[in-house]
């Protein structure tokens, strides 16, 4: 999916509209993606798989060659991260990294959860999605998953995630 010669940037969308813009950004032809995991979700008939956004109301995309902005209407589009006058740059191996650990599965949640427990305001290093090596405080602890508020600068500061137990480790 991805090439040396590819420069990818981010599109902050209406979260829970991010398949609609990643269809409009690819019917542009450009290149679109955002990482998705599966999570255990509770409906009438019990507990089903679902996917869901690891990062919600975030897309990756990759313009066309020649392509200097994006000018034509995307669904849910709040706006496109930039710098200065410029579209902000993604670092392509950070990309490449999380495409290949959703491939290998590191963002199912479905998996059978550690025995370790944790508490509210512990800090983990997360160890097996897109924020591998990060650290994070615990703000929410549940019978199945935590939920924790990612400890970075820029665009990702004060990003909330929610992790399965086996995907953190205490820092």
């Amino acid at each position: 999916m991805t090439s040396d010669r590819v420069t990818w940037h981010v599109a902050r969308v209406v979260s829970g509209r991010e398949m609609a813009a990643m269809a409009d950004f690819r019917r542009l032809g450009a290149e679109a993606w955002f990482p998705r995991q599966t999570r255990w979700k509770r409906t009438k008939r019990g507990r089903e798989r679902a996917l869901s956004a690891v990062l919600p109301g975030y897309v990756f995309f990759a313009l066309p060659e020649g392509w200097q902005d994006v000018d034509a209407p995307i669904d849910g589009l709040v706006n496109v991260l930039r710098q200065g006058r410029n579209l902000a740059r993604i670092d392509t191996a950070w990309i490449e990294d999380t495409l290949s650990a959703e491939a290998r599965g590191d963002f199912d949640g479905t998996k059978d959860q550690g025995a370790q427990s944790y508490r509210v305001g512990q800090r983990v290093r997360i160890l097996a999605n897109a924020f591998s090596d990060r650290l994070a405080v615990i703000t929410r602890v549940g019978p199945k998953e935590v939920q924790a508020d990612l400890e970075a600068t820029g665009w990702l500061k004060g990003h909330r995630l929610t992790l399965s137990p086996v995907d953190i480790a205490p820092a």
